[in-house]
């Protein structure tokens, strides 16, 4: 699967992760049709 991962200030890349798996009972996994970020989660790109 696709994801976008930051590696740092200024660095993300768009690369192939493993697909997630269940390992506790309480796990979930969920299929998003559409997302979005809040201005807050821009602050580890600017790395602060």
């Amino acid at each position: 699967m696709k994801a976008t991962v930051l590696h740092g200030p200024g660095d993300i890349r768009y690369e192939s992760v493993n697909d997630p798996k269940i390992i506790h009972p309480t796990d979930a996994i969920i299929k998003l049709s559409a997302t979005c970020i809040c201005g807050s989660d821009l602050w580890p790109y600017r790395g602060l």
